[in-house]
């Protein structure tokens, strides 16, 4: 074997000591720079735009009234701020709708089907407001984009809806016998699966929007949900057919509980109190022998006018 020259091997001993020394000098950031060019890195807790398990949570939810929907009509859902004016809807005996400017102070834009409505086809058992448009319903549905204006539309269950909720882009009413009722506008309306899968006939009386589904309880308590109506699934039992969203838990809430909204509350037809008050004072008697529904938490909802 020949070895190489001597000075052969001298420089290439300092050209290796040279490379050495500069790759101990590099500073972390370049160190950092250099070795993610094999890959995309995620930070904790967020996740990557090419991960195939990126999930996202729907924004929609809906308050302790369980009467509307209070960000799935919102404009700018990016910020939660609604937009326009807000505006309180309440319905009940005769078909009344009237509506408040004022958070409840006063009314205004009183309408009715009838004088001195009973429990007939004309009451309106509850309402909720999104996408910008109001829908009132019991054995007829109306809505209106503005609470003074009213629209009639085809119920295609032929039975009274006792409560209606907005979500995940849709309207969704359920009521006598289980049967149930879904609109994606408020205006056109098709039947969804029965709540109770026919099992005797039995009513629910009520619906609310919350963490991504829609929950009912039906006469004997039985909580079910459903993100769409198509498939309902038995989640529990509250020991009644009234249900209300609590610290992000579904309780019983008996039906004449005062409706809650941010700042007051409201009962009756119609009585008024400051959030967490018992001091109700009346604010407004509805005309002709008619009141606000008996389920006081969902004949009342708010919603944003422009």
């Amino acid at each position: 074997m020949t070895l190489p020259p001597r000075a052969t091997v001298l420089a290439a001993a300092l050209s290796l000591f040279s490379a050495l020394a500069s790759a101990c000098s590099s500073d972390d950031g370049e160190a950092a720079s250099t070795s993610s060019s094999a890959g995309p890195t995620t930070e904790p807790g967020s996740t990557s735009a090419t991960d195939p398990t990126e999930t996202t949570t729907s924004a929609d939810s809906t308050g302790g009234t369980g009467a509307a929907d209070t960000t799935g009509g919102a404009d700018d859902s990016s910020t939660g701020t609604p937009p326009g004016a807000r505006v309180v809807v309440g319905v009940g005996y005769g078909g009344m709708r009237v509506r408040s400017l004022d958070d409840g102070n006063t009314w205004q834009d009183y309408v009715q089907l009838r004088d001195a409505g009973g429990d007939d086809e004309d009451l309106l058992r509850g309402c909720t407001w999104g996408g910008g448009r109001f829908v009132a319903a019991g054995w007829r549905i109306f809505s209106s984009t503005d609470g003074v204006t009213w629209e009639e539309h085809d119920n295609p269950t032929g039975q009274w809806l006792g409560a209606v909720a907005h979500g995940n882009g849709m309207f969704l009413g359920v009521g006598g016998g289980g049967f149930c009722a879904r609109s994606p506008d408020g205006v056109a309306w098709e039947s969804c699966t029965d709540v109770t899968d026919g099992e005797d006939f039995e009513h629910v009386r009520s619906t609310l929007f919350f963490d991504g589904l829609f929950f009912t309880a039906d006469e004997d308590g039985d909580v079910r949900s459903s993100p769409d109506g198509d498939v309902w699934s038995l989640v529990g039992n509250v020991g009644g057919g009234w249900i209300a969203e609590q610290g992000g838990e579904i309780v019983y809430l008996d039906q004449g509980a005062p409706a809650e909204f941010d700042g007051f509350r409201l009962r009756g037809s119609i009585e008024r109190a400051p959030s967490g008050s018992e001091d109700f004072v009346g604010v407004y008697a509805a005309p002709n022998g008619n009141s606000v529904t008996d389920a006081k938490r969902f004949g009342f909802c708010e919603g944003f006018v422009d």
